[in-house]
Order: C-alpha cells, then sequence, then structure tokens
C-alpha cells in the first residue's frame, strides 16, 4: 500500500514539472522568473488594492505589503542557499511558496466570485455592495450615462479577471519551476551525502 502511494506521489511529481522557461538554461529561468514574478505581484497588488475602499486601504496595503516583504525575503534567502549550496534557505523558500500558492487560490477565486456577483450578476438596486461599487465607480467616471457606466465597469471587469488569471497561472507555473529545481538539488545532495559515506568507509576499511 505504502509503495503503491509512492508510485502515485512519484507520478504526480513528474507530471508537475517544469525544466525551464523557454529556451533558456534552468539557472537563467529560476532568475528570469523570479523576476518576472516580482513584477507581477507588484500589479497583482495595484489591482487587489484598488478594489478596496479608501478607509480600509492602509489596512489592505499593510497585510499586502507583509506577504509581498515574506516573499522577498525568502527569495534572497533562496538565493544566497544557491550561492552558498545551504539546503536550509532553499527548503524555507519552497515551504514560504507552498504557503503563499495557498493564500493565492483563495484570493484568486475570492476576487473572480466577487467581480462576477457584484459586477455582473446582482443588480446593483438590490444589493447594498452591489450599490456601494457602481457609485463609487460612477463618481469616478462623470459624465457618463448608467448604461455606460454598467458597460465600462464590466469590461474593466473582465480586464482586470484576465489580468488577474494570468498572474495566477504564471505564479503556479514559477512554484512548479522552483519546486523542479528544489527536487533537482535535493536528489544531487542525497546522492553527494552518498558517495561522501562510502569514499568513508572505504577509508576506514
Amino acid at each position: 500500500m505504502e509503495s503503491q502511494n509512492k508510485n502515485t506521489i512519484d507520478k504526480i511529481d513528474d507530471f508537475l514539472t517544469i525544466n525551464k522557461f523557454l529556451c533558456l538554461s534552468q539557472s537563467v529561468s529560476i532568475k528570469i522568473c523570479s523576476g518576472l514574478l516580482i513584477l507581477g505581484l507588484v500589479l497583482l497588488n495595484i489591482i487587489e488594492i484598488s478594489r478596496w475602499y479608501k478607509e480600509d486601504a492602509p489596512l489592505m496595503i499593510i497585510a499586502i505589503a507583509l506577504m509581498d516583504i515574506s516573499i522577498l525575503c525568502g527569495m534572497i534567502l533562496f538565493f544566497i542557499g544557491l550561492k552558498k549550496n545551504e539546503m536550509k534557505f532553499i527548503n524555507f523558500y519552497m515551504k514560504l511558496l507552498y504557503l503563499y500558492i495557498v493564500i493565492v487560490i483563495f484570493q484568486y477565486f475570492l476576487f473572480v466570485i466577487n467581480e462576477i456577483l457584484y459586477k455582473f450578476v446582482i443588480d446593483e438596486k438590490k444589493n447594498e455592495m452591489a450599490a456601494d461599487l457602481y457609485n463609487k465607480f460612477k463618481s469616478s467616471h462623470e459624465g457618463l450615462s448608467d448604461n455606460e457606466t454598467k458597460s465600462l465597469m464590466k469590461k474593466l471587469s473582465l480586464l482586470k479577471i484576465s489580468i488577474v488569471t494570468v498572474i495566477f497561472i504564471y505564479i503556479i507555473y514559477y512554484v512548479i519551476l522552483i519546486k523542479t529545481y528544489v527536487r533537482k538539488l535535493v536528489n544531487r545532495d542525497k546522492e553527494e551525502k552518498i558517495i561522501n559515506a562510502e569514499d568513508t568507509a572505504i577509508l576506514i576499511h
């Protein structure tokens, strides 16, 4: 039973494997994709913060900033770990990414559901939240008729959903890329320990 579970896990790991970005080498892919991740997070944060009311924005900015600083610090430790061959830093970043991806998945579906419900499905005349969002949007786009305001709001909402979806898919892609690279490093580290142990045993005998 345990061997079957292990085989299943191995098959999943083999399927969820990304060795490089485009035609770049694996090490270069890690660096470029890490930079792209930072840019994606900045864009994601701008979209996320713009959804909140002005009075709620400071708290949201603090929460998002703390999360992003954690990822940035983890990324710095990751590259230090790569340079100095410190697996504890590398593994720490991997665990941090796993935690982050759970948060991102929750945020993504919450964002999409809210956008669709309050801007496409629910009538602003029948719901306070939908009305608040509509009035907030209308106040920043004066001179438009109600139909024009609704049309523009829906178009911008679809644009935001599309951008967030692309970033969401990229974050998953990045996590799989890092996971693949870390697994390779872990396997190499194990092989080196086995070789060193064998060499030590030979010297003792």
